[in-house]
């Protein structure tokens, strides 16, 4: 009885860890999900406008239930390389939900945008969409954030695709 009094709180915390991981590899998989899809979808679109947009940026909430939908943070960017230019600037961008420290791709229209893993060219242009996921764990007080070691983080996911019809030049409103 005493061995076992000694190893359950080793054991509870052992569980809850096993739990608390998978959560997250689940949380990282339906995030990365989803911006492959409201990258494909927006992409597929012969005629994009800020309301449909608007309107597939809603669905992501839906896209990565069960997590907290309060959570989520979403931002779509149109980026171009104009011509006689080589560096890509932002024709527009959108977002939805919570974002914490905005995009890290582009400050806004006619910024510049930093895309390091990406080689463009005059005339290139790509849709890029930013995912944040607030990361809650289950028991999450402050007496288990302090044992733990928590702290507040989120799962964030870049996807960048390049349109497949017309030019995505639309001014959102």
């Amino acid at each position: 009885m005493i061995e076992f009094a000694f190893l359950l709180p080793i054991l509870i915390l052992m569980f809850y860890g096993i739990v608390e991981v998978s959560r997250y590899i689940q949380m990282h998989q339906k995030v990365d999900n989803a911006g492959r899809a409201l990258v494909d979808l927006l992409n597929q679109n012969l005629n994009l406008t800020a309301a449909t947009v608007n309107d597939l940026m809603g669905t992501v909430p839906d896209m990565v239930a069960p997590f907290d939908a309060n959570g989520v943070g979403v931002i779509v960017s149109s980026i171009k390389v104009q011509e006689f230019e080589t560096e890509p600037t932002t024709l527009w961008q959108m977002s939805y939900g919570e974002i914490r420290n905005g995009s890290l791709v582009t400050k806004g229209k006619g910024e510049p945008a930093f895309l390091p893993q990406l080689r463009m060219v005059e005339r290139d242009q790509v849709l890029t969409v930013e995912l944040f996921l607030a990361y809650r764990p289950l028991l999450d007080t402050n007496i288990v954030r302090t044992v733990l070691g928590l702290t507040e983080q989120g799962v964030y996911k870049l996807n960048i695709a390049r349109p497949r019809y017309g030019a995505f030049e639309f001014e959102p409103t």
